[in-house]
């Protein structure tokens, strides 16, 4: 019995345990090892999605953005299109009008016509007009270049963002798009302008050759001919 007990003791191996341990925990370590780095990928890789879809969020955002002020300055600038012609009408009207107060005034006429104090009158409610006009065009002029100035700091912030062909391609398709829209309004205002001077020289000139050889005449008669021809001006080529 005691010699069994001893042949037990001596087949056991002390070191047996210890390598066993050891390959456990070496195993345990690789194991570990290896869960580490595919759990730090997936956060990697998660991070990398997330923005990726922020980024790419954020891209679109400012796509809006941008196509957003483009629309709003084409608004501006037909606002301001008009304000132009508008202005440049008055100013031709009162400048006219003025003209003919100018001219009876260097007659040294002894009394003052009733045309010509309706005239005056007229070029005073113009001159009001044009004041308020040259305002509002004014704050319709920083408007536009504000909206420049927004729209090119979107611009830059699309292309540090821009990672793709296509994003490159889309944001130089809009770019070209604000500038071909406000280089047509540019061109549509001045088509405008140059119209509407030449509308009123064509019309005037028409007039004046039709009624010249009758204000002639009237004017030769004195004031109250000079009264009749400004009344003739006035309704004929200021209209």
């Amino acid at each position: 019995m005691l010699h069994f007990i001893e042949c037990g003791y001596d087949n056991i191996n002390p070191t047996t345990n210890l390598a066993d341990n050891n390959y456990s925990r070496a195993t345990y370590n690789r194991w570990n090892d290896n869960y580490q780095t595919i759990d730090n990928n997936r956060k990697q890789n998660d991070k990398f999605v997330k923005n990726k879809y922020e980024f790419s969020n954020l891209f679109n955002q400012l796509k809006a953005q941008f196509m957003d002020i483009v629309d709003k300055q084409d608004t501006l600038r037909q606002r301001l299109s008009v304000a132009n012609q508008e202005f440049y009408s008055l100013e031709m009207s009162a400048a006219a009008k003025k003209g003919i107060i100018d001219a009876w005034e260097k007659q040294g006429g002894g009394r003052t016509a009733e045309s010509i104090e309706r005239l005056k009158s007229e070029v005073e409610d113009i001159n009001q007009k044009l004041m308020e006009l040259n305002k509002s065009r004014n704050l319709l002029e920083k408007s536009v270049v504000k909206g420049h100035e927004i729209s090119s700091q979107i611009e830059i912030r699309l292309r540090a963002l821009a990672t793709t062909r296509e994003q490159k391609e889309l944001i130089e398709l809009l770019v070209r798009m604000s500038s071909v829209r406000a280089e047509k309004m540019t061109a549509v205002n001045d088509l405008a302008l140059k119209s509407i001077l030449l509308d009123k020289a064509d019309t005037s000139m028409m007039k004046l050759h039709k009624y010249e050889s009758i204000a002639e005449k009237l004017i030769e008669g004195g004031l109250d001919g000079i009264s009749i021809a400004i009344i003739y001006f006035n309704s004929l080529i200021l209209s």
